[in-house]
């Protein structure tokens, strides 16, 4: 059975959530059912912030040439970081949001793009917080990226047909 190229689970993984984020209605983006909860507008951020992190790693693996990232460092991706969570604190309506999102989904696709096999899967430390480990783009990045779709696509839908519910 063939492999998946990850770039493709990737794009896979966004398609799959792209339905759901464009029928999201304006009054339903920033409603909670408790504040201990993400509102839509969260957790679109977040995922918006986190392709612009990925974007980061690659950036800062390449210019280390694959030896190290250190993410407490103060880095130049940091500040993409920081203007789409500008952009989606400021979005008025879900359209606004979307388009947050998929700029920042653009970038990384055109980054990612750019990975040749041999980088994929080079081994570079990587520094976050306190913990350092080994890793590679496909784990780090790729793979991470995918999971982070997966792990809050689900959190998109409950939040969504809880504000349905209590329209009703």
């Amino acid at each position: 059975m063939p492999t998946i190229h990850p770039l493709q689970e990737l794009i896979d993984a966004h398609d799959a959530v792209v339905p759901l984020l464009q029928n999201i209605p304006d009054d339903a983006m920033d409603w909670t059912l408790s504040e201990s909860e993400w509102s839509l507008r969260r957790v679109i951020g977040h995922l918006a912030h986190a392709n612009d992190f990925y974007v980061m790693i690659v950036e800062e693996a390449r210019r280390s040439n694959f030896s190290s990232v250190d993410l407490n460092q103060e880095l130049q991706g940091k500040q993409r970081m920081q203007q789409t969570d500008d952009e989606i604190r400021a979005a008025t309506t879900v359209a606004a949001l979307f388009e947050s999102f998929e700029r920042a989904f653009a970038r990384l696709l055109r980054v990612l793009q750019t990975i040749a096999e041999h980088e994929l899967d080079a081994v570079f430390e990587m520094t976050e917080r306190a913990r350092t480990k080994m890793t590679t783009l496909r784990e780090r990045v790729f793979a991470a990226a995918v999971q982070h779709f997966a792990e809050h696509t689900p959190q998109l839908t409950q939040t969504l047909a809880r504000w349905q519910a209590q329209q009703q």
